[in-house]
């Protein structure tokens, strides 16, 4: 920039001087110093160096908030995962969160409604051993087996009630070896046919009906209003265990 334009930048910051304090005795004004225009050099400035203070404390601190939500979602996740949950659902504070809880186990394993056929049966199978209760909703008392041959798995309970008769149909396996255990109880008076042989039960006084055919094996019970039978590939032996362990849900 040319020295005459400094002297005329001069001159008019005098007059501004003056014209804004006329009375004021005359004041020299200094020459104003614009060496950074010229070239239109200009030069980088280092963040670094820079000062920060002006800028809010959300911003200042905002690594510092980050790293604090960091460990808070952590602490979280060893909430969920750990004993921390148990104690926490038992807490005064877990009341809402129970709700919400209950209600998403809700949605995911919904519990199964019973079916009606044409002539009005009830039924209901039953694939989870945890929800066997559910069969309460079909028949009036849910008979479940106590004793299962080592290594037979439960596979499915089909419940079943009809005018006068209501059923439970268990399913075990083993690999392709199936063991079924039915309990069916009656309301009034109904003629059963019992086929095999008559074995008195060594665990009580029960007379128990056993047979054998074609490489099965068949026990039957009847006993005033309740009828039970377990047929599998095991033994008789094995199957009368299974009948002596029937016993009805509490």
């Amino acid at each position: 920039m040319s020295k005459d334009v400094h002297e005329e930048l001069q001159k008019r910051m005098q007059q501004a001087w003056q014209s804004y304090e006329p009375d004021a005795e005359d004041i020299n004004v200094p020459a104003p110093d614009l060496a950074f225009l010229q070239d239109g050099s200009s030069k980088v400035i280092d963040p670094q160096e820079m000062n920060l203070d002006f800028l809010s404390g959300e911003k200042k601190h905002k690594r510092h908030i980050s790293k604090v939500a960091k460990v808070a979602a952590i602490l979280l996740a060893i909430l969920v995962t750990s004993s921390g949950m148990a104690v926490f659902m038992n807490s005064d504070a877990s009341y809402g969160v129970k709700g919400v809880f209950q209600n998403i186990k809700h949605y995911i394993s919904p519990q199964e409604e019973p079916s009606m056929n044409e002539q009005g049966s009830l039924s209901l199978e039953v694939t989870d051993w945890e929800k066997l209760d559910e069969g309460k909703n079909v028949v009036p008392t849910l008979y479940i087996p106590q004793y299962i041959p080592k290594d037979y798995t439960f596979s499915k309970c089909t419940f079943f009630k009809s005018e006068g008769i209501a059923s439970n149909f268990y399913e075990f396996t083993k690999g392709e070896e199936t063991l079924l255990v039915t309990v069916d109880t009656y309301n009034g008076s109904t003629d059963i046919y019992l086929s095999g042989e008559e074995y008195k039960s060594p665990y009580s006084d029960k007379e128990i009906y056993v047979e054998k055919t074609d490489g099965e094996y068949t026990a039957t019970y009847v006993d005033e209003s309740i009828y039970i039978r377990v047929v599998s590939t095991i033994s008789n032996e094995e199957n009368v265990k299974v009948i002596e362990g029937v016993e009805p849900s509490k």
